[in-house]
This record gives C-alpha cells, sequence and structure tokens, in this order.
C-alpha cells in the first residue's frame, strides 16, 4: 500500500476530523517527512483539505488535514 492509501484510509477511517501531520504519522507509522511528501498528491487527487485549526487526536492548533 502507498503512503497516499495509508494516509487517506487513516482519515476515512477518522472522518470527519481533522488530523495534524504528526498524528497522522504517528497513527499510520510513517515519519512526518512522508506524510507531508504525499499532501500535494492528497490534496489534488482526493477529496482533502489542507487548513488551520485545532488537531482532533492531540487538541494543538496547527496546519490540519481533513475531507471535504
Amino acid at each position: 500500500m502507498s503512503d497516499a492509501e495509508v494516509i487517506s484510509a487513516f482519515l476515512l477511517l477518522h472522518s470527519p476530523d481533522k488530523l495534524c501531520v504528526e498524528c497522522i504519522a504517528w497513527m499510520a507509522q510513517l515519519s512526518a517527512a512522508r506524510v507531508e511528501r504525499v499532501i500535494p498528491a492528497l490534496t489534488q487527487d482526493f477529496r482533502f483539505t489542507v487548513g488551520d485549526g485545532n488537531c482532533k487526536r492531540c487538541l494543538r492548533d496547527r496546519q490540519v488535514l481533513s475531507i471535504a
């Protein structure tokens, strides 16, 4: 399974929650750098959004990903 597929599976599973890169990386057992590399492809190929907000897992205010 590709990184994009793993990340999108976690976001679909936790939809409509918004999650930060670090929490997605921890949950998917990937490095944060690998998650960040996939973000442009996710926002082009899928209905994912990137924006500022509170992560539903760690509750920190930061950039979060979610399904549109």
